[in-house]
């Protein structure tokens, strides 16, 4: 995390084949729902996440992804 727990900061993930990706925190509502949004080439990757605390120490957590890309057009 290059930064605080923010919109508009930057993050890193290492994924299974050592490929570093870099996400943006684009929205941060409190201690329950943030988005973020990775580009990759021309497809842009966002997911919402909504935390729901339970009781103790446990949380809910459900996501919602969207996949958006550059549309190919045929010959």
């Amino acid at each position: 995390m290059e930064g605080d727990f923010s919109a508009g900061t930057w993050f890193a993930m290492e994924l299974p084949d050592d490929e570093i990706i870099r996400s943006l925190l684009v929205e941060v509502a409190d201690e329950r729902r943030f988005v973020d949004e990775t580009r990759i080439g021309e497809t842009v990757v966002r997911v919402d996440y909504c935390i729901q605390r339970l009781n103790g120490d446990l949380c809910h957590v459900v996501y919602a992804v969207e996949v958006h890309t550059a549309r190919v057009r045929s010959a």
